[in-house]
């Protein structure tokens, strides 16, 4: 597994909760504001595919992260035993 595989696994549990926890209350929301049957048909849909793209975004963020601040870590360790 690569290096980064470990984390971005651990951590896609939180988030694809946090995403579906966010879901869930927007369709209570939606629901109040527009009714229900509308909220179970039109939102339900957009937001059950809107939730997980943000997921999977949020996810590729992080995955960014790690690989950019391990360049960086490497780049100053580098600098600092050169000096």
């Amino acid at each position: 597994m690569h290096e980064y595989g470990m984390p971005l696994l651990l951590l896609a549990v939180p988030v694809t909760t946090l995403s579906n926890v966010l879901r869930i209350a927007s369709l209570f929301l939606f629901a109040s504001w527009f009714g229900q049957p509308l909220a179970m048909t039109l939102w339900h849909e957009i937001a059950g595919g809107l939730v997980y793209a943000v997921a999977i975004a949020l996810l590729c963020l992080i995955a960014s992260s790690l690989v950019n601040n391990r360049a960086v870590s490497s780049i100053r360790t580098t600098t600092t035993t050169t000096n």
